[in-house]
This record gives structure tokens, sequence and C-alpha cells, in this order.
């Protein structure tokens, strides 16, 4: 069964740039929606799943992990995987006037900090100043911020500082920014002198540590830094801390 949540926020508006509305929706196997024309902009981020975006550029495949973009004007239409059907988080905009937006992608990986933070005002109802806030927020990164950092290993590492919490698959994020997995690999390597696997196990490590500092359990710790297998967990911990997780649970709650 397909959820949805929308809402009209009311209150003081800024300048030239309008958010319309914002919304959630987790949809039902093989959704379709459209064809369809708009009189403004919408930026969906997918949450998880996947699905297609068909647009006047053709057809593209869309992952977690990514926005795609409707344009004012433009005839589109989208469709959730059969299997894998997305759950994305949407924000519509009237007034993005930069010729640099019609020159975006109509599909690219995004850190989800922005969406995920209107998801939460949704349910909560926040006002009208905070989706503003996220809609400056997001255009900055779409329009400054992949200015200084669009190098794919720059990206790569960003995406693990974020997604540290989900399944992780090379493959798929090096897919994903249209590079080769070994080549990606190599880059990060290069960049950083430690290849991705041993950086997003560091990160998930360094929020393991401050979890267990907050109280949580090992178990708890293990899934909130993306661990399927508290064997592997331990393991991980151990050998990276010097001591089990439940050792350093103690010790820092003295």
């Amino acid at each position: 069964m397909a959820s949805q949540e929308q809402i009209f926020p009311s209150g003081k508006r800024f300048g030239a740039l309008e958010v319309l509305f914002v919304g959630h929706e987790a949809c039902e196997r093989g959704h379709r929606f459209g064809p369809h024309i708009r009189d403004y902009d919408i930026i969906h981020y997918v949450k998880s799943g996947e699905g297609t975006l068909y647009d006047k550029q053709g057809e593209h495949r869309v992952l977690a992990g990514e926005i795609f973009i409707i344009r004012e004007g433009e005839v589109t239409t989208y469709e959730a995987d059969r299997e894998h059907p997305w759950e994305y988080i949407w924000i519509a905009l009237r007034g993005i006037d930069d010729k640099d937006f019609l020159l975006l992608p109509s599909h690219l990986p995004f850190p989800n900090n922005s969406f995920l933070a209107m998801e939460e005002g949704i349910t909560e109802g926040y006002a009208y100043s905070f989706f503003m806030s996220r809609a400056y927020s997001i255009l900055h990164h779409l329009f400054e911020g992949r200015k200084s950092a669009d190098a794919p290993e720059v990206l790569l590492h960003e995406y693990m500082e974020l997604q540290y919490m989900h399944p992780f698959s090379m493959e798929k994020v090096a897919r994903a920014y249209g590079f080769d997995r070994s080549y990606l690999g190599r880059r990060f390597k290069n960049r950083y002198g430690i290849s991705p696997r041993q950086h997003l196990q560091a990160v998930r490590l360094s929020h393991a540590k401050e979890f267990l500092l907050r109280g949580y359990s090992v178990g708890e710790c293990a899934a909130l830094c993306g661990y399927t297998d508290l064997f592997q967990f331990s393991k991980s911990f151990h050998k990276t801390i010097g001591i089990s997780p439940s050792e350093y649970r103690k010790k820092v709650a003295k």
C-alpha cells in the first residue's frame, strides 16, 4: 500500500524564489505519473528504491541517493520500479532564475541531509521559513557546492560520510557517478591514501564510538552504523580500536 504526505507551508516568503509545496511518498510497484507539464520546477530525492524518468533528454534510470529534476514547461513522466519501487521526497519551487539550472543533468547524486530534514519538517509541520532554508541549501549545492567538489572521488567521500548507515555497493555508486569501479577506487586512494572501504569502515566506527558513548547497546550501534552482522561489527571494532565494543562502552561509562 502506497503512502504519501504533503503540506503547503504558510508564512513569510523571501524574494522571487518560492517554495510551493513539499512532499514525501513511498510509491507502489510500477506507479506512473505523467505525461504532465508544469509551470514550476520540482526536485525529487530518491530515498530508497529506484525508478525511471522520461523527459526531453531521454530515459533516465534513477537510483537511491540521487535526485531527478522536473523542469518548468517540460513534458515529463516518471515511473517506480516494479521490483524495488522508489520512495522519494520532493520540493516544488518557482523563481529559480538561473541559466545554470537548465544546464544541470536530469538526475545526479545528491547528499541527503537537506531532503531528510525536509521529511521531518513535513511530518512535524514546520513553518515556511524552514523549507525556504532547505531550498536555498539545495540550490547552493547544485550551483556552488558541486563546482568546488565535483571530482568523483570527492563525491564518493561525501556519499559515504552521509550514507554510512546504509548498505554500501561500490559497483552501484560507481555506476551512478558514471565511472568504472576500479578507476573510481584508484582515484579515491590517490586522493585520500586509503581505499573507499577502509574509509567507510573508519566513518562507521567513528560513529559507533559516539553511539556507544550515548548509551546505545552494541547491537543498536551495529545497526545504526550500517552493519548487518553483529560479529563482523565487533571484530572490526576490536581490530581497529583495540578493545571490544562492550569493553569500550563500559570504559567510557566510568
